[in-house]
């Protein structure tokens, strides 16, 4: 909001209402659209004391969203429009589900990649997820299991 001084601070909270895998990957992609469709709200800066205060919506026009300064026209208040996030490259993120191989003849290992809640349970849990951005380097890189 005002460089050095004020910042805005974002929380994203995921309530889980059915898990049938993959949980993390849907997560992150659902915060990830959550914040490219966040507005952050218009403000109005104390220029003496740098205080922040949220406009309400009877301070704005109704028509366009202008910003009405006929209750508020006194200069010792700047008002800062709202504004979208300005996101980075978006992650894409693959996990890979490690099964043992059944068969006595074969050691190779079974990898699925986007595993179902079922398949992560035969997994035991080993399983790696990666995170890549559309700017093809990896961001992130976990492995869940042994």
């Amino acid at each position: 909001i005002e460089p050095g001084k004020s910042a805005w601070r974002v929380r994203i909270s995921i309530h889980i209402i059915n898990h049938d895998g993959n949980l993390w990957d849907a997560s992150l992609l659902c915060a990830c659209a959550a914040l490219g469709d966040l507005r952050l709200p218009v403000v109005e800066v104390d220029r003496r004391s740098g205080g922040v205060r949220i406009v309400s919506n009877d301070d704005l026009d109704n028509n366009d969203g202008a910003i009405n300064n006929s209750k508020h026209n006194n200069s010792k208040f700047e008002r800062r429009k709202g504004q979208s996030l300005t996101l980075g490259p978006l992650p894409v993120p693959l996990t890979v589900a490690v099964l043992p191989s059944n068969d006595e003849n074969n050691s190779r290992d079974i990898l699925l990649i986007d595993p179902t809640h079922l398949e992560e349970d035969v997994s035991s849990g080993n399983s790696v997820t990666v995170v890549c951005n559309t700017n093809k380097e990896i961001i992130e890189f976990h492995k869940k299991g042994s």
